[in-house]
C-alpha cells in the first residue's frame, strides 16, 4: 500500500474500529483489523515515531472507554476479550493497566471485580456471566499470544497481594452502586484464597504466553 494511502485509509479504519468496539463490544471489524496491526511493518515502515504513539494511545483509550460502558450491558465481558487481543498486538498493556488499577471511576473499579472474579473462584464457580475461562484467557482469534513485553509487565504486576489490595479498593469505590454486594462477596472469598489465586495466576500467564 503506498504511503499516502495509508496515511488516508488508517484514521477511517481506527474510527471504524473504535466506534464497533464502543457500540457492540466485540465483532469481526475488530478481530481483523488488531490482526492486521500485528504486522510490524505497519508499525515499523508505514508509522513514524509520532504516529505508533498516537495510535498506541488510540488502543488504550478504545479499551478504557469500553470498561466504563460494562455497567450497561450484560454480559460485561467484551473489555475482557478486547483487553487480551488487544496484548497481542502492541506495547499497550501497562499503560491500559495503570489507568485501569487507578479505580477513579465505578466502570474500572467493575471490570476489576470481574477480572478478580476469574482468579480467585475455580472454573465453574465463578459469580459473573459468563463465567467460562475461555473467556479470561481467549487471545487474539486464539493464536496469538501476548507480546513478551506485555507478559513480563503483567507478571511483574498482578500478584497476590496486588489483587486483593486491588479488590478492596474497588469495594470502596463501588459503595452504594448496584455492583457492590458482588464486590464484597469477591472481597471476602479473596481473603480464604490466596492459594488458588497464586495458582490461577500462573496459568493465566501461562495461556497468554501460548
Amino acid at each position: 500500500m503506498q504511503p499516502e494511502l495509508f496515511r488516508y485509509l488508517f484514521p477511517l479504519c481506527l474510527a471504524t474500529w473504535h466506534e464497533e468496539v464502543i457500540k457492540e463490544g466485540h465483532g469481526c471489524t475488530m478481530e481483523f483489523f488488531l490482526h492486521a496491526l500485528r504486522r510490524p511493518f505497519l508499525w515499523q515502515e508505514m508509522m513514524n515515531s509520532r504516529q505508533r504513539q498516537d495510535v498506541k494511545r488510540f488502543i488504550v483509550d478504545t479499551v478504557i472507554a469500553r470498561m466504563e460502558r460494562e455497567r450497561e450491558e450484560q454480559p460485561g465481558i467484551s473489555w475482557l476479550l478486547l483487553l487480551n487481543e488487544a496484548g497481542g498486538v502492541a506495547l499497550v498493556i501497562a499503560d491500559i493497566w495503570r489507568e485501569w488499577w487507578q479505580l477513579d471511576t465505578p466502570g474500572k473499579a467493575v471490570c476489576l471485580i470481574i477480572y478478580a472474579a476469574f482468579l480467585v473462584y475455580p472454573p465453574g464457580d465463578v459469580p459473573v456471566s459468563p463465567g467460562d475461562r475461555t473467556f479470561f484467557t481467549v487471545t487474539l482469534f486464539y493464536d496469538f499470544p501476548w507480546l513478551a513485553e506485555n507478559l513480563a509487565f503483567l507478571q511483574s504486576v498482578l500478584t497476590v497481594d496486588s489483587l486483593l489490595t486491588g479488590i478492596e479498593a474497588a469495594v470502596s469505590m463501588l459503595h452504594d452502586c448496584s455492583e457492590e454486594a458482588l464486590a464484597r462477596r469477591v472481597a471476602q472469598d479473596a481473603r480464604n484464597s490466596r492459594e488458588i489465586i497464586a495458582i490461577q495466576i500462573d496459568d493465566l500467564l501461562e495461556e497468554l504466553a501460548r
